[in-house]
């Protein structure tokens, strides 16, 4: 209770603190004196007095909660959140630029020299070498071999026939023999001499023609329409012992081969004729080797794909990338400017490069520097929190969770802005708006701004973020605190997403058409372009609000957990009759439901005259009295007339059974799974009231028998707590005040009013509500709302006369007129 009276006995005293009839007099005599009085020497002394008092009371007191195990967890909370979220900030300083295909809202310069790699001339280079890369050809040795060999063995085969007509037709065919060529051949294998000799012209020429390149004809057609100009030749060098040997050659010098042997080049001819001469073949002897090599139709090379793949990638991987460079200062784009993926690139780049080269010390100072930027805005959080939130401070499991949806936000915004640029309105509002919602559903709409703010001030220090992110993140969490405090249902969820979603995606348009440059721009991307980007980023900001709501409904029942709050959604399912709880209650204690819905609305409407909350009220009150159900007879509610069990019974044992109720409707909360909330209106609906009927009856048991010590007053008193919360003294006071009316002969609205009256300054001064933030125009409030209930409850009614039904119908309209109309 946050005012008291100064004098119990007033009678004013429940209306407001009475003035203090102790307060010094100026002495009028002494007026214009320069010496003060012995009595104002005295008033100087006694005010010095107290000022040291409450001096020294309040350096305790702050020494008691510095010293408290209680702030010492919360310092370690908010300097781990200081560091943690200072990292984070440091890590994405800076990182979040333009995305690809967009309009660039700032100019950006280099910070420092770097190169670059432009990988479109590094292809273009890498492209030339492929096409121009010259193909390896790989000696065919076999073909080479057969036709030496062949012609070496000719003058033997022939020597054994005696004339031409005698050689067999599939050797004159291969080796185009004719009677003139058929003599001189023949004349070579005469003697030993003579073979040697032409076994060693064969074989020179052989050698020659292994270094003639003789394709068939579609690779001849390939390689003089390539790009390329030479050939890579791969001969096995027979003398080296077999090692491979490579040469380039000129792509002019190959032939082609395959065809009729009579359609061949007369060039090809004369090549062939030429490496004959060379060798020292002359006529028939050179026409012979001219007529074998045609007739046998076959190349002396053919293309190695493998090896001509692998050269072609051992050149193109030698091509050294082709660097741009960039000096400190020189833009690397401008406002307005279309931001290409090579563009891109390159502010890319110098991000990293400018990262990696920086100094330990200058990184040091960035860090410290944003951490004191963190500082002070959980300094500002923190002392937002102590003069209006305490309750969050001394509960380090709120506080941690507070700290850990204001670090996840800042760290899920920026991770989500940096990997995708072209949402970034959407990754960093979701979030944001997240936790405001969060905020002013576990709590209320001022403690939701203030996540809200906090939560757009970290990530725009985290991102570098301008005004326009302010502005639309101030729309947003705005509206959602507007439309989603007091939520009770689903669709009131989905309502208010609609709304955000609608506010935040005109905010950011709006913004955006003052930040989007709309002159200067590319010739190629005019302000229509840039006009659909604000519509898409609309968009999208408009879809991480709905989709802030969406996962809002989803985790409703996590954020319950975690904040140990309980939704208007959770209360209105609560309320509803068919609860396994208030159906049990209704079968077994039909007298205690009743008399619970009638506190419920009484509840209700006081907690709306004081703008407190009047669902959790009306809630908590249906479910105050469900431990009366264990033994509903013993409550007068529940009891037929003429029964009383409490008759057979002693004071102490019926107070056993009254306050009982208490400890067993707290055990059936926690059975049925309650809200930790409302447990507290069933544990402290009596508060330490006295248990007054029963009281008596000891006393007077006591007076009456001399052996029976007379009882203490705290003795039959309810064992507490006292109500802590507006809502849970509401319900103590509506619940004596409907107890009390029901008894009631001829309840009138005077009456009541004042039974109301009573009620309330009874337990005022019997210190019920000095734990709760219940001031004294409010409990007025309180006062005058359980009366115009009661007296709408428990009006009288008139007494018809008898016989006289259609009169007394006429009559009831008229009277109810007249009552309705007092």
């Amino acid at each position: 209770m946050s005012e008291k009276p100064s004098d119990p006995k007033h009678p004013g005293g429940a209306k407001g603190p009475a003035k203090s009839a102790s307060k010094p007099k100026t002495n009028k005599s002494s007026k214009g004196s320069s010496k003060p009085t012995s009595e104002q020497s005295s008033s100087s002394a006694r005010r010095e007095g107290v000022r040291r008092i409450i001096q020294s009371d309040k350096q305790s007191r702050m020494e008691r909660i510095v010293s408290s195990p209680t702030a010492l967890t919360g310092l370690a909370i908010a300097l781990c959140f200081v560091v943690v979220t200072a990292t984070v900030a440091f890590a994405f300083r800076g990182a979040l630029l333009p995305a690809p295909d967009r309009t660039a809202t700032e100019t950006r310069t280099a910070r420092l020299n770097f190169q670059i790699e432009v990988p479109e001339d590094t292809d273009r280079a890498r492209e030339m070498i492929r096409q121009n890369a010259p193909p390896v050809y790989a000696l065919e040795t076999a073909t080479v071999d057969a036709i030496v060999s062949g012609l070496i063995t000719l003058p033997e085969a022939l020597a054994v026939t005696e004339s031409f007509d005698a050689v067999d037709q599939a050797l004159v065919e291969s080796f185009g023999l004719t009677p003139e060529i058929y003599s001189v051949v023949k004349a070579e294998g005469a003697d030993g001499e003579s073979s040697t000799r032409w076994a060693n012209f064969i074989g020179r020429a052989g050698d020659r023609l292994r270094n003639t390149v003789l394709l068939r004809s579609q690779a001849y057609q390939r390689i003089f329409t390539s790009g390329y100009n030479e050939l890579v030749l791969v001969t096995p060098a027979i003398e080296d012992g077999g090692v491979v040997q490579r040469k380039r050659v000129r792509k002019d010098v190959a032939l082609p081969i395959d065809g009729d042997p009579d359609a061949y080049s007369q060039k090809l001819r004369d090549a062939l004729t030429s490496i004959a001469q060379q060798s020292g073949l002359y006529n028939e002897r050179a026409q012979v080797f001219v007529e074998r090599v045609l007739r046998e139709g076959q190349p002396t090379y053919r293309l190695d794909r493998e090896a001509t793949d692998g050269a072609i990638a051992e050149a193109v991987a030698s091509v050294q990338p082709v660097m741009r460079g960039y000096t400190a200062g020189e833009v690397l784009y401008s406002a307005g400017q279309r931001i290409d993926g090579a563009t891109y690139g390159v502010a890319l780049e110098e991000l990293k490069r400018f990262r990696s080269e920086r100094t330990t010390i200058r990184a040091m100072t960035r860090w410290f520097g944003l951490a004191g930027i963190v500082a002070i805005i959980a300094a500002a959080i923190g002392g937002y929190l102590w003069f209006f939130y305490r309750v969050l401070l001394t509960h380090p499991w709120r506080l941690a969770a507070l700290a850990g949806m204001l670090l996840g936000a800042t760290l899920l915004s920026s991770w989500l802005s940096t990997r995708a640029p072209d949402l970034v309105w959407a990754a960093v509002l979701t979030p944001t708006l997240f936790v405001g919602m969060i905020a002013v559903v576990a709590y209320d709409r001022r403690l939701a701004m203030l996540v809200g703010l906090a939560s757009m001030l970290l990530t725009a220090t985290a991102l570098d973020l301008g005004e326009a992110f302010f502005v639309a993140g101030l729309v947003g969490v705005m509206l959602a605190a507007w439309r989603m405090s007091g939520i009770r249902s689903r669709n009131d969820v989905v309502r208010g997403g609609l709304v955000t979603t609608a506010g935040v995606a005109m905010g950011v348009v709006l913004v955006g058409l003052v930040e989007r440059p709309l002159t200067g721009l590319d010739e190629h991307f005019n302000a229509w372009i840039v006009m659909l980007e604000l519509l898409a980023d609309g968009a999208t900001a408009g879809a991480g609000a709905f989709l802030a709501s969406a996962m809002l409904l989803v985790t409703l029942p996590t954020i319950e957990r975690v904040f140990d709050i309980t939704t208007g959604m959770t209360l209105a399912e609560l309320r509803d009759p068919k609860h396994p709880l208030l159906r049990q209650l209704q079968q077994r204690a039909p007298g205690t439901y009743n008399h619970a819905l009638n506190v419920a609305t009484l509840a209700e409407s006081a907690a709306d005259a004081i703008g407190a909350d009047s669902l959790h009220a009306y809630v908590g009150a249906v479910y105050h009295d469900i431990g009366k159900m264990n033994k509903p007879d013993y409550f007068v509610e529940n009891q037929s007339p003429g029964m009383n069990k409490h008759d057979r019974l002693s004071p102490a044992m019926s107070l056993l059974v009254i306050v009982g109720h208490v400890k067993d409707g707290v055990e059936l909360a926690r059975e049925y799974g309650l809200p930790r909330s409302l447990h507290h209106y069933i544990e402290s609906h009596h508060g330490t009231t006295l248990v007054a009927y029963f009281y008596d009856q000891a006393k007077k048991a006591a007076d009456a028998d001399d052996n029976v010590e007379r009882p203490a007053e705290f003795e039959y008193r309810y064992p507490g707590p006292r109500p802590r919360t507006r809502e849970a003294a509401i319900l103590m006071l509506a619940d004596a005040s409907e107890s009390a009316a029901r008894a009631m002969d001829s309840p009138t609205s005077a009456r009541l009013e004042q039974l109301v009256h009573d009620l309330a300054r009874k337990r005022l001064l019997d210190g019920q509500f000095d734990e709760c933030e219940l001031t004294l125009r409010e409990l007025t409030l309180i006062e005058a709302a359980i009366v115009r209930s009661l007296t709408s409850i428990y009006h009288s009614r008139i007494a018809y006369p008898k016989g006289e039904p259609e009169q007394a119908k006429d009559g009831e309209a008229n009277q109810g007129d007249v009552v309705a109309t007092a």
